[in-house]
Protein backbone atom coordinates (compact mmCIF):
# COMPACT_ATOMS: atom_id res chain seq x y z
CA UNK A 1 0.00 0.00 0.00
CA UNK A 2 2.79 2.85 1.01
CA UNK A 3 4.48 1.59 -1.81
CA UNK A 4 1.30 2.63 -4.54
CA UNK A 5 1.11 6.02 -2.46
CA UNK A 6 4.66 6.71 -3.14
CA UNK A 7 4.32 5.89 -6.66
CA UNK A 8 1.03 7.88 -6.75
CA UNK A 9 3.18 10.93 -4.86
CA UNK A 10 5.88 10.82 -7.22
CA UNK A 11 3.53 11.28 -10.33
CA UNK A 12 2.23 14.10 -8.84
CA UNK A 13 4.73 15.70 -8.18
CA UNK A 14 6.60 14.82 -12.01
CA UNK A 15 2.91 16.67 -13.30
CA UNK A 16 3.53 19.49 -10.94
CA UNK A 17 6.89 20.18 -12.27
CA UNK A 18 5.67 19.46 -16.22
CA UNK A 19 2.95 22.18 -15.60
CA UNK A 20 4.99 24.83 -13.87
CA UNK A 21 7.62 23.86 -16.83
CA UNK A 22 4.99 24.40 -19.31
CA UNK A 23 2.76 27.31 -17.85
CA UNK A 24 4.95 28.96 -15.47
CA UNK A 25 4.76 29.29 -11.75
CA UNK A 26 1.54 31.29 -10.65
CA UNK A 27 1.66 32.71 -14.28
CA UNK A 28 -2.47 33.25 -14.07
CA UNK A 29 -1.74 35.52 -11.16
CA UNK A 30 1.66 37.13 -12.93
CA UNK A 31 -0.22 38.74 -15.48
CA UNK A 32 -1.59 42.01 -14.98
CA UNK A 33 -3.49 44.40 -18.01
CA UNK A 34 -4.23 47.73 -16.32
CA UNK A 35 -3.87 51.43 -16.05
CA UNK A 36 -2.64 54.13 -14.27
CA UNK A 37 -3.11 58.14 -15.24
CA UNK A 38 -2.81 58.60 -17.93
CA UNK A 39 -1.21 55.71 -18.90
CA UNK A 40 -2.42 51.78 -20.06
CA UNK A 41 -0.05 48.71 -19.48
CA UNK A 42 0.36 45.19 -19.28
CA UNK A 43 3.03 43.40 -17.00
CA UNK A 44 3.64 39.58 -17.68
CA UNK A 45 5.35 38.88 -14.58
CA UNK A 46 8.92 40.08 -15.52
CA UNK A 47 8.58 42.99 -17.90
CA UNK A 48 6.39 46.05 -18.00
CA UNK A 49 4.89 47.48 -21.67
CA UNK A 50 3.15 50.27 -22.28
CA UNK A 51 0.39 49.86 -24.44
CA UNK A 52 -1.25 53.51 -24.59
CA UNK A 53 -1.66 56.88 -23.94
CA UNK A 54 -4.75 58.65 -22.42
CA UNK A 55 -3.91 62.24 -22.28
CA UNK A 56 -3.90 65.26 -24.07
CA UNK A 57 -0.71 66.90 -23.33
CA UNK A 58 1.82 68.32 -26.25
CA UNK A 59 4.87 68.10 -23.85
CA UNK A 60 4.94 64.75 -22.70
CA UNK A 61 7.74 62.51 -20.49
CA UNK A 62 6.99 58.93 -20.25
CA UNK A 63 7.16 57.78 -16.90
CA UNK A 64 10.08 55.29 -15.48
CA UNK A 65 7.87 53.22 -13.68
CA UNK A 66 4.08 52.53 -13.11
CA UNK A 67 2.63 50.77 -10.30
CA UNK A 68 6.13 50.50 -9.16
CA UNK A 69 7.41 48.38 -12.03
CA UNK A 70 10.21 49.22 -14.58
CA UNK A 71 9.04 50.35 -17.84
CA UNK A 72 10.55 48.25 -20.44
CA UNK A 73 8.99 48.33 -23.83
CA UNK A 74 6.15 50.75 -25.47
CA UNK A 75 4.34 49.78 -28.11
CA UNK A 76 1.57 51.32 -30.33
CA UNK A 77 0.63 54.17 -27.07
CA UNK A 78 0.30 57.11 -29.24
CA UNK A 79 -0.73 56.04 -32.52
CA UNK A 80 -2.33 58.51 -34.41
CA UNK A 81 -2.01 61.09 -31.21
CA UNK A 82 -2.35 64.60 -32.57
CA UNK A 83 -1.44 66.49 -29.96
CA UNK A 84 2.02 65.21 -28.89
CA UNK A 85 4.43 67.78 -30.21
CA UNK A 86 7.58 66.40 -27.58
CA UNK A 87 7.99 63.09 -25.68
CA UNK A 88 11.37 61.88 -23.51
CA UNK A 89 11.27 58.48 -23.18
CA UNK A 90 13.22 57.12 -19.86
CA UNK A 91 16.15 55.07 -19.14
CA UNK A 92 15.65 51.98 -18.84
CA UNK A 93 13.32 51.54 -21.80
CA UNK A 94 14.86 48.94 -24.11
CA UNK A 95 12.22 48.91 -27.22
CA UNK A 96 9.96 51.05 -29.12
CA UNK A 97 7.49 49.42 -31.25
CA UNK A 98 5.16 51.10 -33.48
CA UNK A 99 5.16 53.71 -30.70
CA UNK A 100 4.67 57.15 -32.86
CA UNK A 101 3.02 55.63 -35.96
CA UNK A 102 1.03 58.98 -37.07
CA UNK A 103 1.80 61.47 -35.22
CA UNK A 104 1.87 64.56 -37.13
CA UNK A 105 2.68 67.19 -34.96
CA UNK A 106 5.64 65.17 -33.48
CA UNK A 107 8.58 67.75 -33.70
CA UNK A 108 11.52 66.18 -31.32
CA UNK A 109 11.94 63.00 -29.02
CA UNK A 110 14.35 62.10 -26.94
CA UNK A 111 15.75 58.65 -26.46
CA UNK A 112 17.53 56.84 -23.60
CA UNK A 113 20.84 55.17 -24.10
CA UNK A 114 19.12 51.91 -23.00
CA UNK A 115 17.22 51.68 -26.31
CA UNK A 116 18.53 48.96 -28.17
CA UNK A 117 15.72 48.35 -30.90
CA UNK A 118 13.51 50.81 -32.83
CA UNK A 119 10.63 48.57 -34.30
CA UNK A 120 8.88 48.95 -37.85
CA UNK A 121 6.89 51.70 -38.12
CA UNK A 122 7.91 53.30 -34.78
CA UNK A 123 7.55 56.62 -36.52
CA UNK A 124 6.23 56.46 -39.52
CA UNK A 125 4.37 59.29 -41.09
CA UNK A 126 5.94 61.74 -38.42
CA UNK A 127 5.51 64.56 -40.80
CA UNK A 128 6.81 67.08 -38.82
CA UNK A 129 10.23 65.64 -36.79
CA UNK A 130 12.82 67.17 -37.60
CA UNK A 131 15.89 65.39 -36.41
CA UNK A 132 16.51 62.03 -34.75
CA UNK A 133 19.62 61.40 -32.63
CA UNK A 134 20.41 57.62 -32.30
CA UNK A 135 21.60 56.63 -28.68
CA UNK A 136 24.87 54.68 -29.09
CA UNK A 137 23.77 51.22 -27.54
CA UNK A 138 20.88 51.08 -30.54
CA UNK A 139 21.22 47.45 -32.00
CA UNK A 140 18.05 47.41 -34.41
CA UNK A 141 16.12 49.79 -36.45
CA UNK A 142 12.89 47.87 -38.27
CA UNK A 143 11.11 48.26 -41.33
CA UNK A 144 9.46 51.40 -42.41
CA UNK A 145 10.32 52.98 -38.83
CA UNK A 146 10.45 56.37 -40.42
CA UNK A 147 8.88 56.20 -43.15
CA UNK A 148 7.12 59.37 -44.73
CA UNK A 149 8.73 61.62 -42.26
CA UNK A 150 8.80 64.41 -44.07
CA UNK A 151 11.29 67.31 -42.28
CA UNK A 152 14.19 64.77 -41.29
CA UNK A 153 16.94 66.35 -43.34
CA UNK A 154 20.24 64.79 -42.01
CA UNK A 155 20.50 61.54 -40.20
CA UNK A 156 23.71 59.64 -38.93
CA UNK A 157 23.66 55.71 -38.22
CA UNK A 158 25.05 55.09 -35.18
CA UNK A 159 28.53 52.11 -35.10
CA UNK A 160 26.21 50.19 -32.83
CA UNK A 161 23.50 49.19 -35.32
CA UNK A 162 23.26 45.47 -36.97
CA UNK A 163 20.21 45.25 -38.34
CA UNK A 164 18.62 47.58 -40.30
CA UNK A 165 14.88 46.66 -41.60
CA UNK A 166 13.20 47.45 -45.34
CA UNK A 167 12.13 51.03 -46.32
CA UNK A 168 13.55 52.86 -42.90
CA UNK A 169 13.81 56.01 -44.53
CA UNK A 170 11.07 55.80 -48.08
CA UNK A 171 9.43 58.65 -48.58
CA UNK A 172 11.24 61.27 -46.67
CA UNK A 173 10.94 63.62 -49.19
CA UNK A 174 13.61 66.60 -47.57
CA UNK A 175 16.20 64.28 -46.22
CA UNK A 176 20.00 65.00 -47.90
CA UNK A 177 22.32 63.09 -46.21
CA UNK A 178 22.56 59.79 -44.65
CA UNK A 179 26.24 58.60 -42.63
CA UNK A 180 26.62 55.29 -41.75
CA UNK A 181 29.16 54.68 -39.12
CA UNK A 182 27.93 51.27 -38.43
CA UNK A 183 29.25 48.25 -40.37
CA UNK A 184 26.13 46.31 -42.08
CA UNK A 185 26.26 43.69 -45.22
CA UNK A 186 23.24 44.59 -46.50
CA UNK A 187 21.61 48.12 -47.80
CA UNK A 188 18.02 47.04 -47.39
CA UNK A 189 15.55 47.14 -49.81
CA UNK A 190 13.39 51.13 -50.60
CA UNK A 191 15.38 52.27 -48.01
CA UNK A 192 16.03 55.59 -49.41
CA UNK A 193 13.00 55.33 -52.15
CA UNK A 194 11.73 58.97 -53.14
CA UNK A 195 13.70 60.55 -51.19
CA UNK A 196 14.01 63.17 -53.38
CA UNK A 197 15.88 65.39 -51.89
CA UNK A 198 18.68 62.82 -51.18
CA UNK A 199 21.98 64.00 -52.79
CA UNK A 200 24.66 62.41 -50.20
CA UNK A 201 24.61 58.89 -49.11
CA UNK A 202 28.10 57.46 -47.05
CA UNK A 203 27.49 53.79 -47.60
CA UNK A 204 28.20 51.22 -44.15
CA UNK A 205 31.53 49.94 -43.63
CA UNK A 206 31.92 46.49 -44.90
CA UNK A 207 28.38 46.26 -47.32
CA UNK A 208 28.43 43.90 -49.56
CA UNK A 209 24.93 43.83 -51.39
CA UNK A 210 22.56 46.95 -52.37
CA UNK A 211 19.06 45.56 -52.37
CA UNK A 212 16.16 46.71 -54.77
CA UNK A 213 15.32 50.39 -55.05
CA UNK A 214 17.58 51.18 -51.93
CA UNK A 215 17.50 54.52 -53.79
CA UNK A 216 14.70 54.68 -56.34
CA UNK A 217 13.44 58.02 -57.14
CA UNK A 218 16.29 60.03 -55.68
CA UNK A 219 16.10 62.86 -57.88
CA UNK A 220 19.09 64.90 -56.39
CA UNK A 221 20.92 62.07 -56.27
CA UNK A 222 24.18 62.95 -58.80
CA UNK A 223 26.73 60.39 -58.31
CA UNK A 224 27.62 57.51 -56.57
CA UNK A 225 30.92 56.16 -54.92
CA UNK A 226 30.64 51.95 -53.79
CA UNK A 227 33.03 50.52 -51.13
CA UNK A 228 35.44 47.73 -52.00
CA UNK A 229 33.46 45.59 -49.95
CA UNK A 230 30.23 45.33 -52.74
CA UNK A 231 30.29 42.33 -54.81
CA UNK A 232 26.63 42.75 -56.26
CA UNK A 233 24.52 45.53 -57.01
CA UNK A 234 21.10 45.30 -59.10
CA UNK A 235 17.88 47.38 -59.72
CA UNK A 236 19.03 49.66 -56.67
CA UNK A 237 18.52 53.27 -58.91
CA UNK A 238 15.34 53.61 -60.45
CA UNK A 239 13.56 57.11 -62.12
CA UNK A 240 17.28 58.70 -60.84
CA UNK A 241 17.23 61.36 -63.85
CA UNK A 242 20.28 63.58 -61.88
CA UNK A 243 22.92 60.33 -61.64
CA UNK A 244 24.77 61.07 -63.85
CA UNK A 245 28.64 59.20 -62.28
CA UNK A 246 28.72 56.29 -60.48
CA UNK A 247 32.05 54.51 -59.27
CA UNK A 248 32.07 50.36 -59.01
CA UNK A 249 35.21 50.23 -56.54
CA UNK A 250 37.30 47.20 -57.05
CA UNK A 251 35.63 44.36 -55.91
CA UNK A 252 32.55 44.28 -57.57
CA UNK A 253 31.89 41.34 -59.42
CA UNK A 254 28.47 41.54 -60.77
CA UNK A 255 26.05 44.46 -62.08
CA UNK A 256 22.51 43.15 -62.35
CA UNK A 257 19.44 43.41 -63.93
CA UNK A 258 18.11 47.30 -64.05
CA UNK A 259 20.74 48.42 -62.37
CA UNK A 260 19.82 51.88 -63.78
CA UNK A 261 16.11 51.59 -64.31
CA UNK A 262 14.73 54.28 -65.81
CA UNK A 263 17.86 56.80 -65.56
CA UNK A 264 18.49 59.38 -68.23
CA UNK A 265 21.42 61.01 -66.95
CA UNK A 266 24.46 58.59 -66.68
CA UNK A 267 27.29 60.28 -68.08
CA UNK A 268 30.22 58.00 -66.23
CA UNK A 269 30.63 54.74 -65.21
CA UNK A 270 33.73 53.58 -63.87
CA UNK A 271 33.99 49.74 -63.75
CA UNK A 272 36.87 47.65 -62.28
CA UNK A 273 38.40 44.67 -64.15
CA UNK A 274 36.98 42.22 -61.15
CA UNK A 275 33.59 42.89 -62.67
CA UNK A 276 33.08 39.64 -64.70
CA UNK A 277 29.58 40.14 -65.29
CA UNK A 278 26.89 42.74 -66.47
CA UNK A 279 23.67 42.29 -66.97
CA UNK A 280 21.82 42.88 -70.61
CA UNK A 281 19.19 44.73 -68.47
CA UNK A 282 21.05 47.04 -66.72
CA UNK A 283 19.58 49.41 -68.70
CA UNK A 284 16.20 48.18 -68.93
CA UNK A 285 13.51 51.19 -69.88
CA UNK A 286 16.40 53.49 -69.60
CA UNK A 287 16.76 56.59 -71.86
CA UNK A 288 20.04 56.98 -71.54
CA UNK A 289 22.24 57.17 -74.33
CA UNK A 290 24.48 54.54 -74.97
CA UNK A 291 26.90 56.74 -77.23
CA UNK A 292 26.88 59.89 -74.60
CA UNK A 293 28.28 57.30 -71.73
CA UNK A 294 31.98 56.78 -70.95
CA UNK A 295 32.65 53.51 -69.47
CA UNK A 296 36.41 54.18 -67.47
CA UNK A 297 38.23 50.76 -66.90
CA UNK A 298 41.27 49.07 -67.75
CA UNK A 299 42.73 47.82 -70.83
CA UNK A 300 41.36 44.21 -72.09
CA UNK A 301 38.90 44.25 -69.06
CA UNK A 302 35.53 42.64 -69.55
CA UNK A 303 34.04 46.18 -69.20
CA UNK A 304 35.79 47.58 -71.82
CA UNK A 305 34.83 45.02 -74.35
CA UNK A 306 31.21 45.60 -73.11
CA UNK A 307 31.36 48.96 -73.73
CA UNK A 308 32.81 49.07 -77.22
CA UNK A 309 29.69 45.99 -77.98
CA UNK A 310 27.41 48.58 -76.84
CA UNK A 311 28.55 51.53 -78.64
CA UNK A 312 30.10 53.49 -75.54
CA UNK A 313 32.92 55.77 -75.31
CA UNK A 314 36.11 53.82 -73.17
CA UNK A 315 38.57 56.26 -71.38
CA UNK A 316 41.38 54.50 -68.86
CA UNK A 317 41.62 57.44 -66.54
CA UNK A 318 38.67 58.69 -64.56
CA UNK A 319 40.61 62.23 -64.84
CA UNK A 320 40.31 62.47 -68.37
CA UNK A 321 36.22 62.07 -68.08
CA UNK A 322 34.55 65.03 -66.96
CA UNK A 323 30.62 64.88 -66.03
CA UNK A 324 28.96 67.45 -67.84
CA UNK A 325 30.49 66.67 -71.54
CA UNK A 326 33.27 68.88 -70.90
CA UNK A 327 36.96 67.92 -70.60
CA UNK A 328 40.25 69.51 -69.55
CA UNK A 329 43.24 69.19 -71.49
CA UNK A 330 46.20 70.53 -69.14
CA UNK A 331 47.91 71.62 -72.50
CA UNK A 332 45.34 73.94 -73.59
CA UNK A 333 45.37 77.56 -71.53
CA UNK A 334 45.49 81.08 -71.78
CA UNK A 335 48.80 82.69 -70.18
CA UNK A 336 46.21 85.69 -69.03
CA UNK A 337 44.02 83.21 -67.01
CA UNK A 338 44.41 84.02 -63.24
CA UNK A 339 45.29 80.98 -61.37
Amino acid sequence: MMKKVLKYAGLISVLAIVAIFLFGAGSASAYEKGSKGDWEYEYDGKLLTITKYTGYADNVDIPKTIAGKNVFKISGAFDKNKFLKSVTIPEGVIEIDSTFADCENLQSVSLPSSLKKIGRYSFSNCKALTSISFPKNLKEIGDSAFNSCESLTSVTIPESVKFFGDGVFKYCKNLEKVDFKCSLKWVTENCFWDCENLSEVILPKGVRFIRGSAFGCCYSLTSMVFPDTVREVRGCFWNDDALTKVVFSSGMKELGYELFGDCGGIQVLVIPSSVKKIDDGIFSRCPAKKAEITVVTTPGSFAEKWAELNGMNVSYDENDVAVGGEEYDDDEWDEDDDW
